[in-house]
């Protein structure tokens, strides 16, 4: 089982250090096991107990007589509280995301996962849950905040679950050709895999190279085929560090194609972007791109 230090719990849950000290001593509730030099540490089950009392606590119930149920009673709580429809949906999926992945539930994750897309759309579930339960979980940002079993575990059932919509958009009604990849030691392929999907039902033909592909892998592509449009993503530091040589390269290696980049706004703070690549910095700005 994993452990957390008070701030990468914080970070997880939404609850603040100094709410979390207080309910510890005034309710004697989620105590943490302490290290030799008295460190807090939360474990996998404190993590599903807290998302879960944030829930109650945002419907207005108070920690005192939050603090006196089991972790079951809890849950039961929150799911009675889904069935009214007065949680919060988005967090409610956000909280159930990030419980299937440190338990390792793979039927919680599909029910959720298609649940959600039921509910909110594919772009509305990425946008608002996804993305939101994988930042929480520290995947996106190549942190340690989850045991790399359990960000494998997650990762991967919800690439496969994209994958399968994408293989269910058959017809293409545009003319043009999109190439998607990620650089070389790029391995964020989720929001590769979302804008595969979202070119693909708006009728765009695709050729998806996927993660870590070397810039040799891309020239053999554009060689071979016309292409019109060129995107990748860049996520982590040393990818954002060379985003200008790449672009250059991609410039260099089809001229008349154009070139997209999508990044975090927060990620890209304070560097001055290559002017020969269209940056993106949310799923919303794509989607009107290629609408």
């Amino acid at each position: 089982m994993s452990t957390y230090s008070i701030d990468q719990f914080s970070k997880i849950t939404g609850l603040n250090k100094i709410l979390l000290r207080t309910w510890e001593n005034r309710y004697g509730f989620i105590v943490p096991s302490r290290t030799e030099t008295n460190l807090r540490l939360y474990d996998d089950n404190m993590i599903v107990k807290a998302l879960n009392t944030k829930i109650l606590i945002d419907n207005n119930f108070k920690i005192s007589h939050i603090a006196k149920m089991t972790i079951n009673q809890i849950m039961s709580m929150v799911n009675a509280l889904k069935n009214e429809n007065v949680v919060n949906q988005h967090d409610l999926s956000i909280t159930k995301t990030i419980e299937s992945g440190l338990n390792f539930d793979k039927e919680l994750f599909e029910k959720t996962y298609d649940n959600g897309i039921d509910k909110f759309g594919i772009v509305e579930f990425y946008e608002k849950v996804l993305i939101q339960a994988l930042n929480k979980i520290g995947i996106l940002w190549l942190t340690n905040y989850i045991a790399p079993s359990q960000e494998h575990f997650l990762v991967e059932l919800i690439k496969t679950k994209i994958a399968r919509q994408i293989d269910e958009q058959k017809s293409v009604t545009r003319s043009d050709t999109w190439v998607l990849f990620l650089p070389e030691n790029e391995f964020h392929e989720i929001g590769l895999l979302v804008s595969h999907l979202l070119l693909k039902l708006h009728g765009y033909n695709v050729i998806y190279l996927g993660a870590n592909l070397p810039f040799s892998s891309v020239r053999h592509v554009v060689e071979k085929v016309d292409i019109d449009k060129l995107l990748f993503f860049a996520v982590s530091n040393p990818i954002i560090s060379n985003i200008d040589y790449t672009i250059e390269y991609l410039k260099n290696l089809k001229p008349e194609a154009q070139r997209f980049l999508i990044t975090s706004k927060d990620r890209a703070k304070g560097k001055e972007l290559n002017k020969n690549a269209n940056v993106i910095y949310d799923i919303q700005e794509f989607i009107k791109l290629i609408t």
